[in-house]
């Protein structure tokens, strides 16, 4: 039996240059391998080259240091960056590769268009976040992935205008890599001043077990606490502190309906610091002890049984 590499179907050996405003992409080199791929430690002085795990493990040796990529990582390499990723042919994996670079076209800094001031602005950022690393590493969070597939659909069936519209992939797959790197959390979408109150109501709900502060929710949001405060009080009507202890001693309910748990343990669940905390808070909410809320509850499990 002969063992190979077969040619991958995206094996791109030339190079190709993608013109943008001030810049262009050039691109060296795009693959599709699986573990079959013999590779051998190298680096690219001139490149950056981008590896996407399509299914994983990939173990990787990076200068002095072996790592483990999984399906969805992104590892993005620095031009320099010795690499090689570890033959291991027991093991089912599937990678993409592609070798590029960014250069400045002769037409730069000759016009003000706003499209081309946001290119140089992206792309001076990039460069910037990746003056000092070997590598960085993240795991895909925009569908970056998506575009091997539509990649692959037109190299293979090879329709009119396959060409342009391969080079959009290779440009969207630079673009959305860059963007998993560089993206922040977004403030327009789900943080407008309508829709912030909500968006808080959401977090408690999925941390209200947790010691949570005022900075805690600031700081999830990348706004202020004084933000927080005001915007919640202003769409609501009660305080953040408040509408959590709210929220605690009902989800307690579900605890002393469904279980038998001690009271140390219901606190502890809900994220209070003790049994007397929640007895004391149960009483002063509901106008109840909890002992008189377990026997109601009773009763109330004995009439629906007679009926």
């Amino acid at each position: 039996m002969e063992y190979h590499q077969p040619t991958g179907l995206l094996c791109h050996p030339y190079t190709e240059q993608i013109n943008l405003g001030h810049h262009s992409f050039v691109i060296n080199y795009v693959d599709r391998l699986d573990n079959s791929a013999l590779e051998f430690p190298h680096y690219h002085t001139k490149f950056y080259e981008i590896y996407y795990i399509e299914q994983g493990p990939v173990l990787y040796d990076l200068d002095d240091q072996r790592i483990t990529l999984n399906t969805g990582d992104l590892l993005l390499l620095n031009k320099g960056t010795k690499h090689c990723s570890l033959y291991t042919p027991q093991i089912p994996k599937r990678y993409f590769v592609m070798v590029f670079d960014i250069k400045n076209s002769a037409a730069a800094g000759s016009s003000s268009d706003p499209a081309t001031e946001s290119e140089d602005r992206l792309l001076s950022e990039f460069e910037e976040f990746m003056q000092d690393r070997p590598y960085a590493l993240t795991r895909d969070r925009f569908n970056t992935g998506g575009c091997i597939e539509k990649l692959q659909t037109e190299v293979l069936a090879k329709e009119f205008g396959w060409e342009f519209i391969a080079r959009s992939h290779y440009t969207n797959f630079i673009i959305l890599t860059m963007r998993n790197f560089l993206s922040k959390p977004s403030q327009d979408k789900n943080l407008r001043w309508n829709n912030l109150p909500i968006a808080i109501t959401k977090y408690l709900h999925a941390n209200y077990y947790n010691a949570i502060s005022i900075q805690d929710v600031a700081d999830y949001f990348h706004i202020t606490p004084r933000h927080v405060t005001r915007v919640f009080k202003d769409y609501f009507g009660s305080s953040l502190s408040k509408t959590l202890t709210l929220y605690r001693l009902n989800y307690a309910k579900n605890y002393l309906i469904d279980t038998d748990y001690s009271l140390e343990q219901i606190a502890e669940e809900i994220g209070l610091s003790s049994a007397s905390s929640l007895s004391k808070l149960f009483k002063e909410v509901e106008g109840m002890s909890i002992t008189e809320y377990r026997r109601k509850i009773a009763d109330y499990k004995e009439q629906q049984a007679q009926e």
